[in-house]
């Protein structure tokens, strides 16, 4: 063609995109992230997925669990990571974004409920302990939690569990139920 610039460029064996909102790519070793695995989160005890993530370090903003009586989001729990509030902090399941509750927590703070993500289902929850607004936005400025489901499941798969306390007379019961066909 005449075009000198074109005849000089080197060609290129492989283009990598990174940033894990981008499907089947792999984050960098410089990101920093923290997963944690069904057996981490089976052998947390937790019944929720909002109780895992009361548990988890970087969780230290003002979340609020489904016992607060004030709460205008009844039965709802969020996270919040870095002291920031719940709206900072994307909630993902396998890498796309979760809508947010109907109820805004105090009339204004749009959040995601964990516990309307499914616990049994879980394979593993990746938490990007580092602001990602570049990547994903401003909802991510505090971070990204990113569920991951268990890919193509085939069989059945049933917990069940009971707490009782020992100061009063509460009990709770709960049961997990997974099943797929591939």
């Amino acid at each position: 063609n005449g075009n000198v610039w074109a005849d000089t460029m080197p060609e290129a064996d492989q283009v990598v995109v990174t940033g894990s909102n981008i499907g089947g790519s792999q984050s960098p070793d410089w990101v920093p992230e923290s997963i944690y695995n069904r057996e981490a989160i089976e052998i947390d005890g937790s019944r929720s997925l909002g109780d895992f993530m009361r548990s988890v370090p970087q969780n230290s903003g003002p979340t609020f669990t489904e016992n607060q009586s004030d709460s205008l989001a009844p039965g709802a729990s969020a996270v919040a990571l870095h002291g920031l509030s719940t709206d900072a902090t994307l909630v993902l399941i396998n890498g796309r974004r979760v809508a947010p509750y109907p109820f805004a927590q105090t009339g204004i703070t749009a959040f995601v409920d964990l516990n309307s993500i499914p616990l049994a289902a879980i394979q593993q929850i990746e938490v990007l302990r580092d602001g990602a607004s570049a990547i994903y936005g401003s909802d991510a400025i505090a971070g990204v939690v990113n569920v991951r489901f268990l890919p193509r499941y085939h069989g059945a798969l049933a917990s069940f569990g009971y707490g009782h306390t020992t100061d009063t007379d509460t009990g709770e019961y709960y049961t997990n139920l997974v099943t797929g066909y591939t």
